[in-house]
């Protein structure tokens, strides 16, 4: 009776705990080619911490056109790869069964994706021609805040607004150069091409460069704005 009575209040305590469960899935990361799900629980009464976990597998219908200079030609980016961003949240309004309503918050997220890169070098004229097909990869450490909205729709469904979520990001790209013998004068060219493409780039990183990163890889710090938004739907339980 006793053993009963103890199971009975483990099991009383775990399904107490588990109503506070939140499950989430953003339906709308599948147009930039990506899957993501998270889960959040409390830690009090208007707290909660939660994880987000995404695989990208494409560039999804918003694609990441090339470079395109007189000495470089790049073909689509299109990176794959993980990201996790875990996130605490504060409720405005204290409800312990639903912890829903306007939240402020932070974030972290980290991205590790690779690309594999065909590059059409010229660098003295048009008949002067190098390929190269190159590893690329970016690994990515954002920090910001939020600002959302989770909205109760029916019974233990919600639809989950993140409104604003400004940030920095720390970005490290990559070149796998191994068993590939390419100039330095290569890598001036893609910086200038970089930063001709993308000129916020030269905004905010005027001295963009890829320097030596061991004895196969070269390899550029950029540091950029960041945006956490977006729509899940999701489950209490």
């Amino acid at each position: 009776m006793k053993k009963t009575i103890i199971f009975s209040g483990l099991f009383l305590s775990i399904l107490i705990n588990a109503q506070k469960n939140n499950v989430m899935f953003n339906p709308f990361s599948l147009a930039f080619g990506k899957i993501q799900v998270g889960y959040e629980r409390p830690i009090n009464s208007n707290m909660t911490l939660g994880l987000t976990i995404g695989a990208k597998m494409s560039s999804g219908v918003f694609k990441i056109s090339g470079l395109n200079t007189n000495a470089i030609q790049t073909d689509d980016f299109n990176y794959k790869g993980i990201e996790l961003q875990p996130e605490y949240r504060w409720y405005l309004q204290k409800n312990v069964k639903n912890y829903t309503g306007f939240f402020l918050g932070s974030y972290y997220r980290y991205r590790n994706y690779n690309n594999k890169l065909a590059i059409v070098y010229r660098p003295n004229s048009a008949d002067d021609s190098k390929n190269y097909n190159l590893e690329s990869g970016l690994i990515s450490h954002t920090l910001g805040f939020e600002v959302g909205y989770k909205l109760p729709v029916y019974k233990n469904l919600f639809v989950d607004f993140i409104i604003a979520g400004p940030g920095v990001s720390f970005n490290k790209v990559t070149l796998d150069t191994s068993g590939v013998n390419i100039e330095d004068q290569f890598y001036t060219d893609l910086a200038a091409a970089i930063k001709e493409k993308y000129s916020f780039v030269n905004n905010l990183n005027p001295n963009l460069n890829f320097k030596k990163d061991g004895n196969s890889n070269r390899s550029s710090k950029i540091v950029l704005p960041a945006f956490n938004y977006g729509i899940k739907v999701g489950y209490s339980f």
